[in-house]
């Protein structure tokens, strides 16, 4: 007796400021072939948040051009699990140019308004399902690796010091070298390995937002790397303050401290500056971190928070594992935020991140 297949449900938002538009757009996703949708309608891009909440949804179709501002600019307002899902922009006027934007933000593709029809668009929909589960899978599965092969690097680097310690007196200065190599070796690696981990998990896990006051915040982060502080001679001011900051406390204590060491690291006087300060601008809760470093060319302003992207200067160098901003991108769009760079080569370097106020 053959089977008969059960259509797939989907939960989709259309977000569009002409309700004629989404009828129409409704009517398509009635007569997709294989595939059942619930859909609903929202003219305003942060109500997508709290109906995500309430209906877990699969994907969102959201029109290039709003009443006030563009898809891009709406995709700032979704918090961090909205941004997640597939994101289909849809233009009409606007062509590919137009949609760079987009893309570049978060949406996974954009479709032509004129084009749509059922077997397209659902051949779309559940392309864009199956690409962000895959994404899923395999951070999911970086993680898994990177925890299996850090057990294996610690024994290396551990037998290695052992050997060193226990027989120094009875080999010659080639082996010492070469246990030396050793230890400089694995501990390069296991640096890369726990980024790698501190990436999947900042990506992965639960987010608790709590209030606290942003001086004491700063100040213990800063406590906490008091010796890598004191061993540069470097000079870490938190510009005081009274206002609190809503955020995921251990996401953020993770950015500030790599964003000071970032600027103590990357740094030629003898004697480095790093000043932290923060404000309110607008629905924002915003933080700069200042350094005196050796800067950049606004040019790489984006590239230097992709995964292993490193500036050649610094590869030279040898400094960090080229995941350090990464982790910083990905704690801070955790709570639906962003981060972004100001510099000048030889001058230094100012990182902001912003981290919106929570809904009420």
């Amino acid at each position: 007796m053959e089977r008969t297949k059960r259509p797939r449900t989907l939960n989709i938002v259309v977000v569009d400021d002409q309700k004629e538009e989404y009828q129409w757009i409704g009517q398509v996703l009635d007569r997709l072939p294989n595939v059942k949708v619930n859909h609903w309608w929202i003219s305003n891009p942060l109500e997508v948040n709290d109906l995500h909440e309430l209906h877990d949804l699969d994907a969102i179709l959201i029109d290039f051009h709003l009443e006030d501002l563009t898809a891009p600019e709406a995709l700032d307002l979704f918090n961090y699990g909205v941004r997640s899902l597939p994101i289909i922009m849809m233009t009409s006027t606007g062509g590919i140019s137009s949609s760079v934007g987009g893309l570049e933000k978060g949406a996974t593709l954009f479709m032509d308004k004129n084009e749509l029809e059922p077997s397209l668009i659902e051949r779309i929909l559940l392309y864009s399902i199956r690409q962000k589960e895959h994404e899923a899978r395999l951070s999911k599965f970086a993680g898994y690796v990177a925890h299996d092969i850090a057990a294996p690097l610690r024994s290396i680097q551990s037998f290695a010091n052992i050997l060193l310690d226990s027989f120094s007196e009875h080999v010659g200065e080639t082996e010492k070298e070469v246990a030396n190599d050793i230890i400089r070796s694995s501990k390069k690696s296991l640096n890369l390995v726990d980024d790698l981990l501190t990436y999947t998990l900042a990506a992965q896990s639960e987010i608790e937002i709590t209030e606290v006051k942003f001086s004491e915040f700063a100040h213990s982060a800063v406590e906490g790397m008091r010796d890598t502080i004191e061993e540069a001679d470097a000079d870490v001011v938190v510009e005081e303050t009274d206002l609190t900051i809503h955020c995921s406390t251990s996401l953020t204590n993770h950015v500030l401290t790599n964003l000071i060491q970032n600027g103590i690291k990357y740094n030629n006087s003898r004697s480095p500056s790093i000043k932290v300060s923060y404000e309110y601008r607008d629905h924002w809760q915003v933080v700069s971190i200042t350094d005196n470093g050796i800067g950049l060319e606004m040019k790489h302003a984006k590239q230097v928070f992709e995964p292993l992207y490193r500036l050649q200067d610094v590869k030279k160098s040898s400094k960090g594992t080229g995941l350090g901003l990464a982790i910083c991108k990905e704690a801070i769009e955790r709570q639906g935020g962003n981060i972004w760079i100001q510099s000048e080569p030889n001058v230094g370097t100012t990182v902001f991140f912003r981290i919106p106020f929570p809904e009420h």
